[in-house]
């Protein structure tokens, strides 16, 4: 975290329920960071899919939505 203060990509803020802790909030500049992050894993995602067939990308979508649900009931179990 300290690291992203200092580069100008996330601001601390004083919680204001409990001033002991400290909120974070992506800066401008982190939001544009994050938003060429987002764009640059798209279209590294659309170029490594290219070649499967919709129907191979669509099977893929269900079951990474299944894994994500598994996951979330997995974690609400522990």
């Amino acid at each position: 975290v300290k690291s992203l203060d200092e580069a100008g990509l996330v601001v601390r803020r004083a919680d204001p329920g409990d001033k002991r802790a400290t909120t974070l909030e992506l800066s401008p500049a982190g939001a544009r960071v994050l938003a060429a992050l987002q764009d640059a894993r798209r279209a590294a995602l659309a170029e490594l899919l290219s070649e499967w067939s919709d129907d191979d990308r669509v099977l893929l979508a269900r079951l990474l939505d299944r894994l994500a649900l598994d996951i979330a009931r997995f974690s609400e179990d522990s």
